[in-house]
């Protein structure tokens, strides 16, 4: 199984912690591992299908989203997801928090430096989103108001970035 053979080879190079299950009747690896993000403790799969030829990365939250939270929490992560370009965030029925990214390898040598990337993206996401993600799921914010807020910032940090354009530029920057 050639992607569980490079996940394995990477773990190696990596020094990565986890056990590599092999299911050689499906065609499947899985390697499950913890995965530090500011003092949280999450839980990181790397899934390989070999006949799919696709390799995926989940890395769970290491809270639930409150029964009463899940909708709000998933319209939060929707909306995570529209301003990101790899990979998505979701709230699964039972209430956690997953992202993952699934991508298809048919054709092509998949590299340790894949791997990595695949895990750096997924922990930045969290990295980026964790206290928002926690508001929404735990406690009585909802994803509006935490939007509105980053918004706000990311307003009032523009206007503190902006200069004074003139009207009409200099003579000699006019195209002639």
């Amino acid at each position: 199984m050639r992607l569980a053979d490079t996940i394995e080879q990477w773990q190696i190079e990596q020094d990565w912690q986890g056990e590599l299950e092999r299911d050689e009747a499906q065609q499947t690896a899985t390697l499950e591992a913890g995965y530090r993000i500011k003092e949280q403790s999450f839980k990181l799969y790397l899934e390989t299908d070999e006949e799919n030829d696709w390799l995926a990365v989940y890395l769970y939250a290491p809270f639930n989203a409150l029964e009463h939270k899940q909708i709000e929490c998933a319209l939060l992560c929707n909306s995570i997801d529209a301003r990101r370009s790899a990979g998505s965030i979701h709230v699964l029925p039972d209430g956690r928090i997953r992202y993952r990214q699934t991508i298809d390898v048919e054709g092509m040598t998949v590299s340790g430096v894949m791997i990595s990337n695949l895990i750096q993206d997924a922990g930045d996401c969290f990295f980026a989103w964790l206290e928002e993600i926690a508001a929404v799921a735990l406690t009585e914010a909802t994803a509006e108001e935490v939007l509105a807020q980053l918004d706000q910032e990311a307003t009032e940090d523009e206007s503190e970035q902006t200069e004074a354009v003139p009207e009409e530029a200099p003579e000699d920057a006019r195209l002639h």
